[in-house]
């Protein structure tokens, strides 16, 4: 069986590991692969570009004995980071995520296995309305942070300070481009996996990086 390889969204989880993370876990269990655990989980189950927020963490009843006691918040520690990993990804939740973590004998010591749902019932109650809105404003912060800027022409300069800017010449775009050459939706700049994306939108190979013809880059 192939061994499969760690997506990107995996590799931005595992950059994502901190001193405080890697404490929670000591030596019973690998920080990295705890980060690319809850990745997979949460890639695996989005939908419609919302992230799962119901997670089970199995551990091996002697490891979720140790890491408990020394870490009581274990739980709502995961949830937080979780919370940091759609941030960057530019997922939204239904709800905020909740982390459940349980004994499992069939999962071997120092190893983890994860499981993602979505609310069965997601609704836009108070509570979640909020959480949105505190995420979206989590997300804008990380591109504030980011004080990136794309510069037309030579001479404008616009801030990417929101998750999707649009160009084109049609004049309803973020940036409007006046050439016969443009399409009327050209392209897409996504903020996705920490990074920025352009995403070619003129179906004519008419988008280039370097030269080069692009659909994404």
């Amino acid at each position: 069986m192939k061994q499969r390889a760690i997506s990107k969204f995996e590799t931005m989880a595992q950059r994502l590991v901190e001193g405080s993370f890697r404490r929670l876990f000591g030596e019973r269990l690998e920080p990295r692969d705890v980060a690319a655990r809850l990745a997979r989980a949460m890639e695996d189950s989005k939908l419609d570009g919302r992230a799962a927020d119901l997670y089970t963490v199995h551990l091996h009843p002697a490891d979720l004995t140790a890491l408990t006691a020394q870490n009581p918040q274990l739980a709502a520690a995961m949830a937080d980071y979780l919370t940091r990993l759609a941030q960057e990804a530019g997922l939204l939740f239904s709800a905020r995520p909740q982390v459940t973590v349980q004994g499992d004998t069939a999962v071997r010591q120092h190893h983890i296995q994860v499981q993602a749902a979505h609310s069965s019932q997601p609704d836009e109650s108070t509570t979640q309305i909020h959480a949105r809105a505190e995420f979206e404003a989590g997300v804008l912060a990380a591109l504030r942070g980011r004080d990136a800027y794309l510069i037309v022409a030579g001479r404008q300069h616009v801030p990417l300070d929101k998750p999707l800017l649009t160009l084109g010449r049609r004049t309803d775009n973020d940036v409007v481009l006046d050439s016969a050459a443009v399409s009327r939706q050209h392209a897409q700049i996504r903020w996705q996996y920490g990074r920025f994306i352009l995403y070619d939108l003129s179906q004519r190979g008419r988008t280039y990086v370097n030269d080069q013809p692009v659909t994404q880059h």
